[in-house]
């Protein structure tokens, strides 16, 4: 059955130029040569790509075979799934077309949205096949030829919500181009079936849906600065900046099997008015360049006056990305300042995310945990400062602890499909509590709790604290976090902060006294490359190594956000806009940097966190404030297009 995803192409531009797309929060990218030739073009001239609206797709077959009846033909069984075990293999296919697409722009973002009613423990991979299938004669002997030895995406567990479906969106990319027609198919080996609604069924919302996006274009000028980043190192050079898995996936989830049923990441979403935020309309400052909206939180959270009551930083910002079925959802790191550096060392509550949706401006608190054993938690006191989501897995920044000021260099990860409701009922007591069963779990006043899955940690030493790298310098001391998509491999990005200005810092930063004329900062961003399960790629010694490290000359970076519309020649993004405390700044190896600041009136003040929020139709550029905004605004969310 034929299905149109009729968005229209032609969606006007929302800036003076077309708004662009950023690597930050991007599907997987790829495409073919010309393509790619444009991309690399771009990122020589230090030009992002231009963002443009969706490309018309149309679904014109899909189709489920089963293993066990490998003759039989199942065109019209209301079923899109997938099962593994022996002889009783299930698997399914969806083909669809792609037009619209201009020549020579780049693919950069393929998805295909599922409703499934069938959760599973371990669900399917999908991976692109031969166009020489249709759904009225397929079956399992006739499936078609594999077209790749890799997986586009792969399914973890998959938990089902309250209403008895989950939405699901699963990464098509690199394997989408342009315009043609494209197979897929989804397979699984555990044998713990998985089972969505195919497109057929009497419901339209719960068909499946294929969104492509593509970009190209020019960006508007900011004010010309010199280069600002070099390469300290790329590929086996970076062999001493690695990071220690714990590992901790498995043993960590079961952990929190007494607490209850995980509830996923849309059911949460579904759950957020919890409290209202205020919208902004007019830009914090007059000339912010390519305003779009924004929100503050509530008139209290609003406020940077730290209380008992009003104790909760705002930090690092994320999108779900495909993950998320609702568009405009953002999340932010928090941390509890309100004991910080008192007497009252044990009161503070730790670290919280706060999911919140810019449409209806509805959000809620989500509290952050560490399991500890079975049925038990703890409380996590990291700085919350950078946010980055993969797949399932949301990566939070733990510099140091925010209770004790003890460093820490890690990074704690939460799979965002495992929630767990508590009892609000407790006061601020946050763990099990009870000498026997029945025990209650409770989060510190909050409906849910997060449970962290795994954490990264940097080279220690004898005193347990960050020490130094195999090559002599100090481990990063990364507070700002940013996922690059925009790659054939995925990466990870970390920033460090240093110091305010442009002074050199041996605090925050790594100072090279090989160095010793360099008159700014000597700040560094790295890339950790990612898998398609959403985790940082290890080695044997399960280890996670840089693929590139540059030196920066931007101190007091907030945030950060990859700026390469298409792969590169490489394989790294090497252009990258800097959310510092008052300015914005693209920086990359070559070419003049731009910027872009309160002082001139076209940047606001008070920046933390930066995401590419691609969910709606049109991008936007979310950034959250820790300080009040300039113009007097209080601090909250704002966006603007992603035309830098």
């Amino acid at each position: 059955m034929a299905i149109a995803n009729n968005i229209a192409p032609s969606i006007a531009r929302l800036a003076a130029a077309a708004a662009l797309v950023l690597a930050a929060g991007c599907g997987g990218s790829g495409g073919d040569d010309a393509s790619l030739a444009q991309a690399t073009a771009a990122k020589r001239q230090n030009t992002p790509l231009a963002f443009k609206a969706p490309a018309s797709v149309t679904i014109t077959d899909d189709a489920i075979v089963k293993e066990n009846a490998p003759t039989t033909n199942f065109n019209g069984n209301g079923e899109f799934g997938s099962d593994g075990g022996t002889g009783v293999r299930v698997k399914s296919f969806i083909k669809f077309t792609v037009s619209g697409v201009p020549a020579g722009s780049p693919v950069y973002s393929a998805l295909l949205k599922l409703t499934c009613f069938n959760p599973t423990d371990n669900g399917p991979g999908i991976r692109a096949v031969s166009n020489s299938w249709t759904e009225a004669a397929v079956t399992f002997n006739t499936s078609p030829a594999e077209t790749s030895t890799s997986d586009t995406d792969n399914l973890g567990e998959v938990p089902i919500g309250p209403a008895g479906y989950v939405k699901i969106a699963l990464n098509l990319m690199p394997a989408v181009t342009g315009n043609g027609t494209f197979s897929f198919q989804m397979a699984q080996n555990s044998t713990d079936g998985f089972t969505c609604y195919d497109t057929e069924h009497a419901t339209v919302s719960n068909r499946p849906v294929v969104e492509v996006h593509y970009s190209d274009g020019p960006s508007p000028a900011g004010a010309s600065g010199s280069s600002d980043l070099d390469t300290v190192c790329a590929g086996s050079a970076c062999s001493a900046y690695v990071m220690n898995s714990a590992e901790t996936w498995t043993t960590f989830a079961g952990y929190m099997t007494p607490v209850g049923t995980p509830i996923h990441f849309n059911t949460i979403v579904g759950d957020l008015a919890e409290k209202t935020g205020i919208a902004v309309v007019a830009a914090p400052v007059a000339n912010l360049v390519n305003w779009v909206r924004g929100m503050t939180w509530n008139a209290a959270e609003a406020s940077t006056t730290i209380s008992a009551t009003n104790r909760w930083v705002p930090q690092g910002l994320a999108v779900p990305g495909e993950l998320s079925t609702t568009a405009g959802i953002v999340m932010v790191g928090w941390y509890d300042k309100y004991a910080y550096g008192t007497a009252a060392v044990g009161d503070a509550l730790g670290s919280s995310i706060t999911i919140a949706n810019t449409n209806s401006l509805d959000y809620r608190r989500i509290l952050l945990v560490e399991p500890t054993g079975s049925g038990t938690f703890k409380k996590i006191n990291a700085h919350s400062g950078g946010l980055a989501r993969f797949g399932n897995y949301l990566y939070l920044e733990d510099d140091d602890d925010e209770e004790n000021g003890t460093q820490r260099q890690q990074t704690r990860v939460f799979d965002l499909t495992k929630f767990y409701q508590v009892s609000q009922s407790c006061g601020v007591a946050i763990g099990r509590i009870g000498s026997a069963a029945p025990y209650t779990w409770c989060g510190g006043g909050f409906k849910y709790v997060l449970p962290q899955v795994n954490v990264y940690v940097w080279p220690k030493n004898a005193s347990g604290i960050p020490g130094t790298l195999s090559n002599g310098h100090k481990v990063m001391r990364h507070l700002e976090y940013s996922e690059d998509r925009s790659q054939l491999t995925q990466a990870l990005v970390f920033a460090e902060y240093g110091s305010t200005g442009n002074s050199k810092t041996t605090d925050d930063c790594d100072w090279d006294p090989g160095n010793a004329g360099l008159t700014q900062a000597n700040c560094r961003i790295a890339r950790f490359p990612v898998g398609v399960n959403g985790r940082l790629t290890v080695n044997a010694g399960n280890q996670a190594v840089a693929r590139k490290v540059y030196m920066m000359r931007t101190a007091g970076v907030q945030g950060l956000a990859a700026a390469c519309g298409g792969p590169v020649t490489g394989g790294d993004c090497d252009t990258y806009l800097l959310n510092a405390s008052s300015s914005l700044v693209k920086a990359g190896l070559s070419g003049p940097s731009n910027s872009w600041s309160s002082s001139a009136g076209t940047w606001t003040s008070g920046n933390e966190g930066f995401a590419l929020d691609r969910s709606g139709t049109a991008p936007i550029l979310w950034n959250d404030t820790e300080g009040a905004q300039s113009g007097g605004t209080g601090r909250g969310i704002f966006g603007v297009s992603a035309n830098f």
